[in-house]
């Protein structure tokens, strides 16, 4: 699904992104927050779609001294803005991109594996009547991919071949753990 946002995103200019994802709270997680459990894959694809960081705002609820709920703002150096919401105290799993450009608003429901495009149709003008501006919206449904069983065959052919593919460099990463660190903090 993000790998198809992307080549529609190459088009057009973004003006800002809301990443959403929420989950009740597993009572198998207990030693990291939900910014480190959440938020960080939504961090990293800020950092993918839209760039590097300026300007980070964070606002955090905690619940036995770990951050059950989580948003943040990113300003970053082309201009776009990123909002970020991570929850653990949400009855609903939800995993979704809201993208606003200056052509279309696009969301990406990502547990659905569903692209939604809105746009408007070209404006009608005409002296005897006003105009008018119709609404047009295309779904795209992504073909059924795993995205953890790609990574994991990604990394085993990383290991039994010379050509590396999908590989994100240490530089990425440490990035988006840099930022998580400041929303923690």
């Amino acid at each position: 699904t993000i790998s198809s946002l992307k080549n529609i995103l190459k088009k057009n200019e973004i003006i800002n992104i809301d990443f959403t994802r929420t989950n009740k709270l597993s009572s198998r997680i207990k030693d990291v927050d939900v910014v480190l459990d959440l938020m960080v894959h939504d961090i990293d694809l800020a950092l993918y779609l839209n760039g590097p960081i300026k300007k980070i705002f964070a606002f955090n609820k905690k619940e036995r001294n770990k951050i059950v709920f989580s948003n943040a703002i990113f300003i970053h150096k082309n201009g776009s803005i990123s909002r970020l919401q991570a929850s653990r105290i949400t009855e609903k799993k939800t995993r979704l991109l809201e993208v606003t450009t200056k052509k279309e608003f696009i969301e990406a429901e990502l547990l659905k594996r569903v692209l939604i495009l809105n746009k408007q149709s070209q404006t009608l003008e005409n002296n005897d009547t006003p105009y008018q501006i119709n609404s047009i919206t295309q779904q795209i449904e992504v073909p059924a991919q795993e995205p953890l069983l790609l990574e994991n065959q990604a990394f085993i052919n990383n290991c039994i071949t010379e050509k590396k593919i999908n590989v994100p460099d240490l530089e990425s990463s440490l990035e988006v753990m840099k930022v998580a660190n400041q929303i923690i903090n």
